[in-house]
Order: structure tokens, then sequence, then C-alpha cells
């Protein structure tokens, strides 16, 4: 698996910046970056989001949708396109039909997939790699992206796939 991540991430040149809450996590997270191979960690955001968000600088945003709306824009919006980011593994087990499949590690090659003008709605297992792929989808110029909380335990839990 680190292997994989290291040559996944390879191409990446960029500086990067943690963001957290104190200098503990940071130094922490950026001990994980370079165990996959990610070592331009350059500093991090001291205060977190909080002081970013204190300081008055623009953010984004993702819209949070439950599995109950989720499950009635599956059956309302016929444009809207489902991109499911688990592994293959996960996605051959159970899927939702019709749902497109990429990883979450592979979004940052595959986003070109998707039109820019579609309403993406993203799942996982339980929102966090939809989160992350959102924010690479955003970072790419998509704007109608939708994280479905709770991902596929919620979406099961919930009844609506057996």
């Amino acid at each position: 698996m680190e292997y994989r991540l290291q040559q996944q991430f390879r191409h990446l040149d960029s500086e990067i910046l943690i963001v957290a809450d104190s200098d503990i996590i940071a130094q922490e997270a950026a001990i994980w970056l370079r165990r996959v191979g990610l070592d331009n960690v350059t500093g991090y955001l001291d205060g977190g989001m909080l002081s970013w968000n204190m300081a008055g600088l623009p953010t984004e945003r993702v819209m949070q949708i439950s599995s109950q709306e989720f499950h009635q824009m599956t059956h309302t919006n016929s444009r809207m396109i489902v991109v499911d980011t688990r592994s293959s593994q996960e996605f051959q087990t159970l899927h939702i039909p019709g749902a497109v499949h990429i990883p979450a590690p592979d979004m940052r090659k595959r986003h070109t997939e998707l039109p820019k003008g579609a309403t993406i709605a993203v799942i996982c297992g339980t929102g966090m790699r939809s989160s992350l792929a959102i924010s690479i989808l955003q970072r790419n110029g998509f704007k109608d992206v939708l994280n479905v909380a709770g991902g596929m335990s919620g979406y099961l839990s919930a009844g609506y796939l057996k």
C-alpha cells in the first residue's frame, strides 16, 4: 500500500501546507505524509481553520446531504452523477446502480472524466474519502458537488440498498 501511494503522488511537486490546531498535530501529520512519499511539507496553518476564519479569509464549503435527500435526488434528478470513491473491492461487493467508480486516490487524475456542469453526488464508506475527493473536484473548478453524509454506511442503515 505504501509503495502504491508513493507512486500515486510522485508527480506532486507543490508545497504542502497542513491545516492543524497545533504544532504537535501538524508534526504528526507531516510524519505520516513523509511515510507515503509526500516530503514537501513547508508549514502549517497555526490555529487551524478557526484562525483562518477569524482573519476573515475566504473559504469554500461542501453541501452535505443525508441518505434520505440523496435517495430522493437519485430518483428525481436524472442529470445527477453519483461518484463512488471507495476501493475497487468495496465497489465490487456492493454499489449504487449507475454509480461511476473513481477511488479517492485516483481523483487527481480522473476528475477529467466528469462533466464540470453536472450535479455530482460523491459517496464513500462514511463520508471521509468523499470529502477528500470533493476537495479535489473543487480545486479543479467543479461547483455543484454534494457529499453524502454517512456514506454507504448511512445509506445502507437507512434501508435504501440491500
